[in-house]
């Protein structure tokens, strides 16, 4: 047997009864819990204001302000160490982006950046305040932006899958006629799950 029952809104906040003491009350942690819950649905579940705030039948204004008050903790307790580095800016509009440096051995952002524009003085400046931290980078992976790949000129990079097939995809398009296009597009569509050396003898067999 549930002890604990809804008992209406006082507002927009539920209350809620004790069916043993008959004790009315509220959760005073439910607004910080909401704001968590808002908070990764928006930045991990990829949905925007709009449809949070269908969901939660309130407007985008609204879920636009539970997020602005939610409090996000920084991590301290990365230690500076050998990763492969993910660097890429996104953009929210036309003049406000972050820059971000993620370490694809940890799975977690390690330096991040506010921005204007996207430039490759922004790369430069992540990669030397990480390396003046004492980490150090064994490969990047990055994406088709042009002269990216010379700041990292001294260690291997690879363009990361989805550009790869974004640029096939601008010379042979999604369907090509020919039959050396079909062959190869089947090729690139496989790239995400090929190991680099079978795809290259596939290639030149």
């Amino acid at each position: 047997m549930r002890t604990v029952k809804k008992n209406g809104k006082r507002g927009r906040t539920q209350r809620y009864k004790c069916a043993i003491c008959k004790h009315r009350f509220q959760n005073k942690k439910r607004p910080q819990y909401k704001n968590k819950t808002l908070w990764n649905e928006y930045s991990r579940g990829k949905q925007t204001l709009k449809e949070l705030g269908e969901k939660y039948g309130h407007s985008y204004k609204w879920v636009r302000k539970q997020l602005d008050e939610h409090t996000v903790d920084i991590p301290t307790d990365i230690k500076p160490q050998a990763t492969v580095i993910v660097p890429d800016t996104t953009f929210w509009g036309r003049h406000y982006g972050v820059t971000v440096f993620r370490s694809w051995d940890l799975k977690r952002n390690i330096w991040w950046n506010e921005v204007l524009s996207e430039k490759q003085a922004h790369y430069y400046y992540g990669r030397k305040i990480l390396e003046d931290q004492g980490w150090t980078f064994t490969a990047a992976v990055i994406d088709g932006r042009r002269g990216l790949a010379t700041v990292f000129k001294d260690i291997p990079v690879q363009m990361c899958h989805f550009h790869q097939l974004k640029t096939v995809t601008k010379y042979l398009t999604r369907r090509p006629r020919t039959d050396a296009g079909i062959e190869l597009r089947t090729l690139a569509l496989t790239l995400t799950n090929t190991n680099e050396k079978i795809l290259t003898k596939k290639l030149f067999a």
